[in-house]
């Protein structure tokens, strides 16, 4: 592969298959443009995510809502993204990581908008699905395109680019979210939030794209393809660890801002913005992360994954130490800056820059261990990993766990905190599956390779 020109012989079974030569920048102006825009719209899609779990607490007061079924919005929200991710992600291989990018960008962006005129728990968690199904091919897509665009060795830097706008979507939609709501209601940041995201979308139609469609003889179907993938160790071991690890990272990033209004009585704007603030500590951590995996990747095969559940086990007594300290230990109010309430948030700024790590490194892996024309695929079943084996139940366990052992009612934060406390012991589990893929790595990526 030449900084011009990719040129890739694909594989499938015993029978290869040679793509059509097309101009492809690897490296250069090109593929800095796909970088740009792929992380302005990762930057748009969690922000779009994010504001639900901003305006959680006025939404449920408003809408009479219980916390179980907020929780289940957002875990049918997430469901959808994971039942959807496969197929779409299969598709846009086969069509165009372009336009698929640019249709899921206007789609999930109307769903938005519709979001807010919501009246009722149906009418929210029907726009919301609709959001996660314009959702669901993008991180394959985005992945694959901005893998092709770089030289192996960079991937995993230039994914943690990719994945740090999950923070800055995330800081937006707290910061935005909770000003919008704070002034104009709950559902005032659904409207605003789909405006970039139409943009960006019509912007990724000018991003380069590379030729990996099959030809027909080859006979290559979507079963054949999906079982093929989950025969590779590590990347058995990958899907199932990711699950277990959006378990917990979902359901405490959900629940967050909730849990501060209920415990501290803050407005939603207040709310918001201390969790920005501490996730803007976060930015540097995700293109370091990558960097960091990237040189153990380089010393040792696997070095991207043993970094992975380094942070995973990490990520997990850390959002454990902080619930536990912050929500029960601590008595005081939030100004009055207690000792125990400045160390329980010490360890969420360490919870955050630690699982800032994960992204690149587990993207590059999904990307490495696979022939070209299944590299969307690769991570579009990362994704339904991700949520419907895990981050997709998340909200809704810690939410029902919340009203059966705290009092039931929107305001109690007790019940909510062990709640989030129990599913987070679940990404202890991840990092164990993850040092388990990271030992068959060596001998798989050879099996690509020849």
């Amino acid at each position: 592969m030449s900084d011009g020109t990719m040129e890739q012989t694909l594989k499938v079974g015993t029978v290869g298959v040679v793509a059509a030569t097309k101009k492809f920048e690897v490296g250069g102006r090109r593929a800095t443009y796909v970088l740009i825009i792929c992380c302005l719209l990762y930057g748009v899609n969690w922000m779009d995510r994010q504001v639900f779990s901003v305006v959680a607490a006025p939404m449920m007061e408003a809408l009479k809502l219980t916390k179980t079924q907020v929780g289940w919005i957002q875990n049918f929200f997430l469901l959808s993204i994971g039942i959807l991710a496969i197929p779409v992600s299969y598709l846009v291989d086969r069509w165009s990581r372009t336009k698929g990018i640019s249709l899921m960008a206007i789609l999930w962006s109307a769903a938005t908008f519709v979001t807010g005129l919501g009246t009722g728990f149906t009418s929210v968690l029907i726009p919301r699905i609709g959001v996660g199904v314009g959702e669901a091919g993008f991180g394959p897509g985005g992945t694959a395109l901005i893998s092709a665009s770089y030289k192996p060795e960079q991937r995993g830097h230039k994914l943690g680019y990719f994945n740090m706008f999950i923070a800055v979507g995330v800081v937006a939609g707290l910061l935005l979210g909770g000003y919008f709501a704070a002034r104009w209601g709950w559902a005032a940041p659904f409207f605003v939030f789909a405006v970039p995201g139409v943009i960006l979308g019509i912007l990724a139609l000018f991003m380069q794209d590379y030729p990996t469609r099959p030809k027909a003889e080859t006979g290559v179907r979507f079963w054949r393809s999906f079982v093929a993938l989950w025969k590779i160790p590590t990347l058995r071991w990958l899907y199932i660890g990711f699950g277990l690890y959006m378990l917990t990272i979902l359901a405490v990033a959900h629940w967050n801002v909730a849990l501060l209004i209920f415990r501290f009585k803050l407005r939603v704007d207040q709310a918001a913005n201390i969790m920005a603030a501490i996730l803007v500590l976060s930015f540097f951590a995700y293109p370091l992360g990558g960097w960091i995996s990237d040189k153990w990747e380089k010393r040792s095969p696997g070095g991207r994954m043993r970094y992975a559940a380094l942070c995973s086990f990490g990520g997990a007594v850390f959002a454990i130490l902080y619930l536990y300290v912050t929500f029960i230990l601590y008595t005081g109010g939030f100004w009055d800056y207690g000792a125990l309430l400045i160390i329980g948030l010490l360890f969420y700024v360490l919870h955050t820059l630690v699982i800032a790590g994960v992204g690149g490194p587990v993207g590059a892996t999904t990307q490495m261990v696979v022939p070209a024309h299944l590299k969307s695929l690769s991570f579009g079943i990362a994704m339904t990993s991700m949520y419907a084996l895990g981050g997709g139940w998340g909200s809704g366990i810690a939410g029902m766990i919340a009203d059966a052992v705290g009092t039931g009612k929107p305001g109690d934060w007790l019940g909510l905190a062990y709640g989030n406390i129990a599913v987070c012991t679940v990404a202890i589990l991840a990092a164990l599956c993850w040092w388990r893929s990271a030992h068959h790595y060596k001998t798989d990526i050879q099996k690509v390779q020849h």
